[in-house]
């Protein structure tokens, strides 16, 4: 969670003819991200965003721009959530806000376990415990939720 889930209220990211929510850093966590970027550390941002733009602040573009308009300027690779990966575990969810929060914790996984094919991962920062369970996880920060 490199990014408030509240979006800023005068602020917007244009993509093309689009317009998406801004949502600002978490000035605590971009500091992190600073000290581990000038340190080499190779940064990777998993997100429940979906990976296409169906709705405002969803959308890779629209993810990018906004990490790199925070301060985020300088990462591997920033991992978006397909649809058809969300919609399945909205539908194994079914309706069951926790239920949805654990699967998207999976998918998370899931991407870190790849990740872990080719480097080693050293931490994972995460607004909700079941993002940082499983395994590669490094050293877990969880930081508090704005949500």
């Amino acid at each position: 969670t490199a990014l408030n889930c509240v979006p800023s209220p005068n602020k917007e990211v244009r993509v093309g003819n689009a317009t998406w929510s801004h949502y600002p850093a978490l000035e605590q966590v971009r500091d992190l991200y600073k000290w581990l970027v000038a340190f080499g550390f190779k940064i990777f941002f998993l997100t429940a965003r979906l990976e296409s733009a169906l709705s405002p602040g969803d959308g890779y573009d629209a993810v990018v721009q906004n990490l790199q308009a925070e301060g985020y300027d300088v990462f591997e690779k920033v991992i978006c959530i397909p649809k058809e990966e969300r919609e399945y575990i909205e539908k194994q969810a079914n309706g069951d806000r926790w239920s949805s929060v654990y699967l998207h914790g999976i998918w998370k996984e899931t991407q870190r376990n790849k990740i872990a094919a080719t480097y080693t991962v050293v931490g994972t920062l995460d607004d909700g415990e079941t993002n940082l369970e499983g395994e590669n996880t490094g050293y877990p920060v969880l930081i508090p939720s704005f949500f």
